[in-house]
């Protein structure tokens, strides 16, 4: 009866592993890609910072030696400069241990937010996310194109508020406000937004005012926007004439 039981418990285990068997039909990322690794959690979205991203490839599975294709939503490839970057694995030491891996880095551009990435080896493809975190300014500026306007309903003043970083540039769209107050600090007169320019480490949005047609006498423009740490603001005078 022994001998019996022993022989049944055999035959169960070959038909356990009869069924957990290897089949390319059954194939799944966990097969072919390993592990995904990021050189730090998160990139500042200032048009200079990057991360280095690794993918690391399963030496067992049957598509280890072949291309990795990598798109992103957000930012650049360093080496390719645009959204996608691709290549063979190279041989690396990982986690002591030598091992197929793709590496590639990834620059910030200045879009704050969460990028897609999707990796496709073969016929294999995975989605992961790389964060941009805001790059707040350090410094506002506004600047009116004259120092004078009149308050007929034709009239319009362009100005334009800078926002500057030390950190690279602002990220886009970064939130500001800009008021208009008369001599007893009453709002007065509107904005119309025209377009944002971002470039080096400065970013420009440019407006037109258009004033209170009963209005003659001193204007005060303030810009103002929350910094890291602080609110930062920036003040310029006009002059509205009948």
């Amino acid at each position: 009866m022994k001998y019996l039981s022993l022989i049944t418990i055999f035959l169960t285990l070959v038909s356990c592993y009869e069924q957990d068997s290897y089949s390319l039909e059954k194939r799944s990322t966990l097969t072919v890609i390993d592990a995904i690794v990021y050189s730090k959690e998160s990139l500042v979205a200032n048009g200079k910072d990057s991360l280095l991203f690794r993918v690391i490839l399963n030496d067992n599975s049957d598509l280890h030696l072949s291309n990795v294709f990598i798109e992103t939503t957000k930012g650049s490839w360093i080496g390719a400069e645009g959204k996608t970057i691709s290549g063979s694995p190279s041989i690396k030491i990982f986690d002591d241990q030598v091992r197929r891996v793709f590496e590639a880095s990834l620059r910030a551009d200045n879009n704050a937010g969460t990028s897609i990435l999707r990796i496709k080896v073969g016929d294999i493809s995975k989605d992961t996310t790389a964060v941009f975190n805001t790059n707040p300014p350090t410094g506002i500026s506004i600047t009116p194109t004259s120092l004078t306007m009149t308050n007929s309903v034709n009239s319009e003043l362009a100005v334009s508020i800078s926002l500057k970083s030390t950190n690279g540039t602002v990220s886009s769209n970064y939130p500001f406000t800009v008021v208009a107050t008369d001599s007893l600090d009453n709002e007065i007169g509107t904005f119309r937004i025209k377009n944002e320019k971002c470039q080096s480490n400065i970013c420009i949005s440019n407006f037109s005012m258009v004033p209170d047609t009963t209005y003659v006498g001193i204007i005060r423009l303030k810009a103002s926007t929350i910094a890291e740490t602080s609110t930062i603001e920036d003040t310029s005078i006009i002059y509205i004439t009948n």
